[in-house]
């Protein structure tokens, strides 16, 4: 199952149990706090991607640009220290994380460029593209056309 029709059928799935506490007496509240919980989930950068990462299992390899920095299948950049680097958006919209060379210069990497050298390889001439439309960077919404 693709990870977009699994995330809404799991807000359908709360919208459903929302409905059935609304008509409940006593627990409107309730249902307002899963209405809330769906609407959360609903964002691509959400707690589903923390239970998918426990559920599928993360897979780090090596980025081939900085070898002592690795990457996930998820998209996420571990730096020398073990800890996870945090990223930001440039102008035109791409996701980046500035890693330290060797020389203590800081260098742009592009996450969506270091997800597909590192698990994706694609031959030459290929295209790689975003399958689900939105620009999420990991290896499931990532393919070759």
């Amino acid at each position: 199952m693709e990870l977009v029709q699994l995330t809404n059928k799991i807000i359908t799935g709360i919208e459903l149990l929302a409905e059935d506490y609304n008509a409940v007496p006593g627990c409107p509240d309730y249902a307002k706090k899963l209405r809330r919980m769906s609407k959360v989930l609903a964002k691509p950068e959400s707690i589903i991607d923390k239970v998918l990462r426990k559920e599928i299992g993360e897979e780090w390899k090596a980025v081939k640009a900085h070898p002592t920095y690795k990457i996930s299948n998820f998209g996420r950049v571990i730096g020398r220290n073990g800890k996870v680097l945090s990223t930001y958006i440039d102008c035109y919209g791409r996701e980046i994380v500035d890693p330290q060379t060797e020389n203590g210069k800081h260098k742009h990497l592009h996450i969506r460029a270091a997800v597909i050298n590192a698990f994706i390889h694609p031959k030459k001439g290929e295209k790689v593209k975003y399958m689900h439309g939105q620009k999420v960077n990991t290896v499931y919404n990532l393919g070759i056309v």
